[in-house]
């Protein structure tokens, strides 16, 4: 499904301000002059004579890329900026080229997402060149600039060339790998709550609230690791009143503005994901799970890497692994909630619910409002009593004398219940129509007609809420369960509103 991008849109650090250098030749001087009364084409010309002259003045290679700038051609002011940002060594001129390159990239960057947002405006491809122009260009000037690669790679994604999608995603962790190397060595992951951060960062030398004016608000702690400066990013989450961890610069190029070395910037895992769901369909399994393994560091609270992980591991059949590797993650940190939600996960989709159960536990004794862990642990309850509920039918089949005894599997069901009960009232669940489906079954074989009503009665008042994509679901949902309690009349009224 097509959005639009919604990014941070960069802003310009400061106006430039063409300046004359003393001693200027008559090239150079005719030059500035076309130049003052717009004639492009002649200050250009006669710029180059002076450049052919003397390939080292700044003053010359500044106002080519300034008239080429004014010509609409970002990329030959990107190629002459660059060169008089290496040629000025005058310590009163350096700042010229360096404002020069902050106003091409800025707006290259900004182009191109106003061109991605077109193309999905009116799905017309002609943008999405567009886009990726305009971002080649600000990788021109600003090479390490990481989400010039995230956003390229977005376009060729959409472009339906996924070869170079995935060159640009192997490109942008490329650059990223000091970030990397941080987040590794000092145990950090997405969305950790600031405190925690700062336990194993240590006291920043300073830090910077920034209010956006908008919903969110933003903080950069600074510190100095090995002699280098590291800038920390921090976002509001609103949820609990507290700033959680969005992003890392470390040893930001010298030739970058010092506004530029520590502006706000969240890391991407987008890459990451594309890169592993590439290898997956291409059958590259072991590239899949590194990819898989990188992202789960980084996103330790992304259910659905450790789901995914173990369907690799079971087709190389490799099960093994899985554990091993969740395993070296809590013999590093063994009261990470997260790890020991994932363990449990890993454990679920192996169909070990016994386990499962014990990793969900420990990480709510935790976190007892840990949503994911709330979730997962109702399930692991309620497919446990569903193994032993089939089990003692396969017995009854077999030998119609020995009664099934429902008791051993309604403690599993009620304590599903009971767990699938309070995450309901989490700010992730609580309109959750799958929660309360759940719900509805479960009272259901309990022959507890008030819940079940409660239930149902909830599930009917989600309709609305309910999002586009999700309503084909919900409506066979609830035929099934209406048809499970052979109410005909509901089970038609659902059926036409699926229809």
């Amino acid at each position: 499904m097509k959005k639009l991008f919604i990014l941070t849109i960069f802003t310009l650090v400061g106006a430039i301000l063409f300046q004359g250098f003393q001693c200027s030749s008559r090239e150079m001087t005719t030059a500035k002059v076309a130049f003052s009364q717009k004639d492009y084409d002649k200050s250009i010309d006669f710029a180059q004579q002076e450049i052919t002259k003397n390939p080292n003045n700044g003053e010359a290679l500044l106002l080519l890329a300034d008239a080429y700038l004014m010509k609409g051609n970002p990329k030959k002011a990107a190629e002459y900026a660059n060169k008089a940002d290496k040629v000025i060594k005058d310590p009163k001129l350096m700042q010229r080229p360096k404002l020069l390159i902050n106003k091409i990239w800025v707006e290259s960057f900004n182009n191109g997402v106003e061109n991605f947002n077109r193309y999905y405006k009116t799905n017309q491809e002609k943008f999405l060149d567009s886009a990726i122009k305009d971002f080649e260009v600000g990788k021109l000037v600003r090479p390490q600039l990481l989400e010039f690669y995230n956003m390229t790679g977005q376009v060729y994604e959409n472009k339906s060339d996924s070869i170079s999608a995935m060159s640009e995603y192997q490109a942008y962790l490329e650059k990223a790998k000091p970030e990397l190397g941080i987040f590794e060595s000092k145990l950090l992951y997405l969305q950790m709550p600031r405190p925690d951060a700062i336990v194993k960062l240590g006291k920043p030398v300073s830090s910077v609230p920034f209010p956006t004016g908008g919903e969110d608000s933003l903080i950069t702690d600074i510190y100095s690791l090995n002699g280098k400066d590291l800038y920390v990013f921090y976002k509001d989450n609103k949820k609990d009143n507290n700033f959680t961890l969005a992003g890392l610069r470390y040893d930001p190029p010298e030739n970058w503005l010092p506004s530029e070395q520590s502006q706000w910037a969240s890391f991407q895992t987008t890459p990451i994901a594309s890169l592993a769901q590439y290898n997956y369909n291409h059958k590259k399994y072991t590239e899949a799970l590194k990819y898989l393994k990188l992202l789960g560091s980084l996103e330790p609270q992304n259910t659905n890497v450790p789901a995914f992980m173990v369907d690799i591991y079971q087709s190389i059949g490799k099960m093994d692994e899985a554990y091993t590797y969740l395993n070296e993650l809590l013999a590093k940190e063994p009261k990470n909630k997260y790890y020991l939600c994932q363990m449990g996960d890993i454990y679920q989709n192996d169909k070990k619910f016994t386990e499962a159960i014990d990793y969900y536990k420990k990480a709510l004794d935790i976190d007892k409002y840990y949503d994911n862990a709330l979730r997962n642990i109702a399930s692991a309850y309620k497919n446990k009593a569903s193994i032993r509920q089939k089990e003692l039918k396969d017995i009854y089949d077999l030998d119609n004398t020995k009664k099934p005894n429902a008791e051993e599997y309604f403690p599993d069901l009620r304590e599903s219940a009971k767990y699938f009960t309070t995450v309901s009232k989490s700010d992730k669940y609580n309109n959750d129509y799958k929660v309360y489906s759940e719900l509805a079954n479960i009272y259901f074989v309990l022959d507890d007609k008030a819940q079940l009503n409660n239930m149902l009665e909830k599930l009917e008042t989600l309709d609305s809420s309910v999002p586009a994509e999700e309503k084909e679901s919900y409506y066979l949902n609830m035929m099934k369960l209406y048809s499970m309690l052979k109410n005909s009349e509901k089970m038609e009224y659902y059926k036409n509103k699926l229809q």
